[in-house]
């Protein structure tokens, strides 16, 4: 009778088992990667979004326009008056911030 060797094909397995593990880690690496800096580019237009926002206040306090306004970075300002105070609204890109202050 003729004896079987099924330690042949171990190490392929093994191969394949550790090359999945990797892939595995590689890919999920990867994606934390991926959206951590979709949250510093949305960090960064929300920034300029309240600068814009900003301006439309101290553009009211200055001469007392109210109305929209732009930026030259494509970033834009809404200022409204309340009754006891104004608002301001900046965009930049999808994000939008607002200031309100009190008179």
């Amino acid at each position: 009778m003729k004896k079987m060797n099924f330690e042949k094909g171990v190490i392929l397995y093994l191969s394949l088992a550790i090359m999945g593990i990797l892939f595995s880690s590689a890919l999920g690496i990867n994606l934390i990667l991926s959206s951590q800096a979709k949250m510093i580019k949305d960090i960064g237009d929300s920034v300029l979004a309240f600068y814009a926002a900003e301006t439309g206040i101290e553009k009211n306090l200055y001469d007392g326009s109210q109305g929209p306004g732009s930026l030259g970075n494509n970033a834009a300002y809404s200022v409204t008056i309340l009754a006891p105070g104004v608002k301001s609204v900046g965009t930049y890109k999808t994000t939008s911030r607002a200031i309100y202050i009190s008179r």
